[in-house]
């Protein structure tokens, strides 16, 4: 288990879990609202569906698809899959030893090319995807007025566990 990673990871879904309690805020209608990154309900359910892409991937499947927002017909839906899905990762974060992290797996990209990717920078890529995204919602939430979204520092996420 390599620590940091593992605290990276409930770092992420500390945050993710701030977001979801501030959707729970939004009527479900007005997260179809367009923005400049498309229908806005596509941002959060692009974030959870990779995570759980990237996870089948790393585990042989072909993945060329992933759950859309079409597939929700509330928010109730989507924050149980988002949760659930922020669950797993973390327990399959924290069941990874140091040659799995490091092992390397084979797939085939959304552009048909045959790739091979390692375990610990997919977890990299997926928090930080994460992160990015979670960016884009801030904005998109300060556009159309919705309640102010809680700071997501990781200073704060470290002093509510006595670790700073």
């Amino acid at each position: 288990m390599d620590k940091i990673l593992v605290q990276m990871t409930e770092f992420n879904n500390w945050a993710n879990e701030k977001y979801r309690a501030a959707f729970r805020g939004v009527e479900f209608e007005k997260l179809h609202a367009k923005t400049v990154y498309g229908p806005f309900i596509d941002l959060p359910v692009h974030m959870f569906a990779w995570v759980e892409g990237w996870s089948r991937r790393i585990q042989g499947e072909n993945i060329r698809a992933v759950k859309a927002s079409p597939n929700f017909s509330s928010w109730e839906e989507i924050d149980k899959e988002w949760a659930r899905i922020d669950r797993d990762f973390l327990a399959r974060v924290t069941s990874l030893g140091e040659s799995e992290l490091n092992k390397g797996f084979k797939y085939t990209s959304l552009e048909e090319r045959e790739m091979t990717g390692r375990v610990r920078n997919v977890i990299l890529q997926l928090l930080h995807h994460q992160m990015y995204h979670r960016g884009q919602i801030a904005i998109v939430f300060r556009q159309f007025g919705f309640q102010p979204l809680e700071d997501i520092h990781y200073i704060d996420f470290l002093l509510e566990r006595g670790l700073w």
